[in-house]
């Protein structure tokens, strides 16, 4: 990817019913740091604002308003997937050196796919699955998520959002507003 295929990208955004993107905002917020002479720089950068666009800030922006209007009458959970299997990566074509962990990309451990087909997989996504697996039984059960999983929102004026870091490297990750610079930054004014 070139600097004018980034820029082009973001006029075809238009055509796709992305309209009235920021072509100041967005490019500034997405190229900061980014070498913009190393493709594989520029393909990361534009993977990050199609799935911030399409898929991560709208999910979260819409799971974090739900939170401010029900309030105690609703618990609402939110995390971000941080860990994918590379076997299911090559599987699907989501390259993880510039794409990140792509959409989807908990398909094996919600389904069992290291459990059934365990030659396939790492012992860290067999380890995982099982996780997984327990994690949303327990929800699927009695709607409530362990300590280790604060709701997104909670009484603390003071204290931002909670989400949920999905990683076998790190079972009780918990992150504090990760999406401020991005979904409440960069894009709350597009779809609030």
């Amino acid at each position: 990817m070139t600097l004018i295929a980034f820029y082009n990208g973001l006029k075809v955004l238009d055509s796709l019913g992305y309209h009235n993107v920021n072509p100041q905002k967005i490019p500034e917020y997405y190229l900061k740091g980014v070498n913009t002479s190393q493709s594989a720089e520029l393909r990361k950068a534009f993977g990050s604002l199609i799935g911030d666009l399409i898929l991560c800030c709208p999910t979260y922006l819409f799971a974090k308003r739900f939170a401010q209007t029900v309030k105690e009458s609703q618990r609402v959970y939110f995390y971000e997937l941080l860990y994918a299997s590379e076997r299911f990566a090559k599987q699907t074509t989501c390259d993880l050196t510039t794409q990140g962990v792509c959409h989807g990309m908990d398909i094996p451990f919600v389904f069992g796919l290291p459990l059934l087909y365990s030659d396939d997989y790492s012992p860290e996504d067999i380890y995982y699955a099982n996780y997984v697996i327990k994690m949303w039984a327990k929800f699927a059960t009695d709607g409530h998520m362990n300590s280790e999983w604060p709701q997104l929102l909670n009484n603390d004026s003071m204290s931002g959002p909670k989400v949920k870091g999905l990683d076998p490297k790190n079972i009780p990750l918990v992150l504090d507003d990760p999406f401020h610079g991005t979904c409440d930054g960069v894009w709350a004014d597009y779809y609030l």
